[in-house]
């Protein structure tokens, strides 16, 4: 009888390990497969070049599913709201990259950037800082943190804490328009006018260099938005200075800037719809052509050649894009 109940107890035992075992291993989150998750991400790429922009959803959700630790669904779909000037769908794909990646400095950044975009700058500080803790080299890190500080003109110190980090920006990209213009902006908060004007045609100039200003500002349409607050605060400089002459040629060339940034976001809308908007995407490829985008054409044309591949506008432009990129770069 004893050595019953003692197999009795042993069995019992066995049992209860084996059902842990089972809840822990059911508790447990699976592993993901990464690698499958990028080629889904790498086939909703090819979808969105395509103009599928139904089948790059289906793929990132996908990809999401098969890695659910993998930041990369999360942030392209945030890039494509993003293209969209979608901003608030933007910064709540790149929260989710980031809540899965936070020592990642480019998706932290994707996610200042659009939450600015989308009017909601609460977290704005804390996340810079954090940017700079992680890549106290990064230009960009230091131009966010930087920017933020120049509009706390009422906290003590904010403005020369500011100057500090778009300083040393400016140091580790020379010629990156960016540190320019918000140090030209910190000057004219301070009625330092001379110092902001030279800084902000400085930036003026660089903001023309074609490809290079392209990749450095990484789309035309940041390349725009920059033109357009340059050349305002050019004019409210010369404002400050009371010459007219001056004042009205700035306003002139922020008024046609912001022309065109309005436009291009029209535009935008339509050549990325599904199915793409021909005419969307040829304006917006020329769009581009005049104004340094010429990269930027490519995958609109490509889209356009998949529509329309015997189409003589089509290709005429698709002749003239390949002619600017081969040209050196200003």
């Amino acid at each position: 009888m004893r050595g019953y109940v003692e197999r009795y107890t042993l069995c019992l035992l066995a049992i209860l390990f084996l059902l842990l075992a089972g809840c822990d291993a059911r508790d447990a989150a699976p592993a993901g497969d990464r690698r499958a998750s990028r080629a889904a991400c790498a086939e909703a790429q090819t979808a969105l070049s395509s103009g599928n922009i139904a089948a790059a959803k289906t793929a990132w959700e996908r990809a999401a599913k098969l890695d659910p630790a993998d930041p990369e669904p999360h942030a392209a779909r945030g890039r494509y709201h993003w293209a969209l000037r979608q901003f608030r769908e933007a910064a709540e794909a790149f929260e989710e990259a980031y809540r899965r990646a936070p020592d990642d400095v480019e998706i932290l950044m994707a996610l200042i950037q659009t939450r600015k975009d989308a009017g909601d700058q609460t977290r704005t500080e804390e996340l810079a800082r954090r940017a700079v803790e992680l890549a106290p080299d990064n230009p960009k890190a230091r131009v966010y943190l930087g920017t933020y500080l120049s509009a706390l003109s009422d906290r003590p110190g904010a403005l020369e804490e500011a100057k500090t980090h778009l300083e040393r920006a400016a140091q580790l990209a020379p010629g990156m328009p960016i540190p320019l213009i918000e140090l030209g902006k910190t000057m004219r908060r301070q009625g330092r006018y001379a110092e902001a004007e030279t800084y902000l045609k400085t930036a003026w100039e660089t903001l023309f260099q074609g490809r290079r200003t392209l990749r450095q500002l990484e789309n035309m349409a940041e390349v725009e938005r920059r033109r357009a607050e340059t050349a305002y605060a050019l004019a409210m400089c010369a404002r400050a200075q009371d010459r007219r002459k001056e004042v009205a040629q700035w306003f002139a060339r922020f008024r046609e800037v912001d022309a065109r940034i309005e436009r291009r976001s029209a535009l935008a809308s339509r050549a990325l719809s599904d199915p793409p908007d021909l005419n969307a995407l040829l304006e917006l490829a020329s769009l581009n052509n005049r104004y340094g985008g010429a990269e930027e054409s490519v995958p609109l044309l490509r889209r356009a050649l998949q529509i329309a591949p015997d189409n003589p506008a089509v290709r005429a432009l698709a002749v003239e894009t390949e002619r600017l990129l081969a040209s050196p770069s200003p």
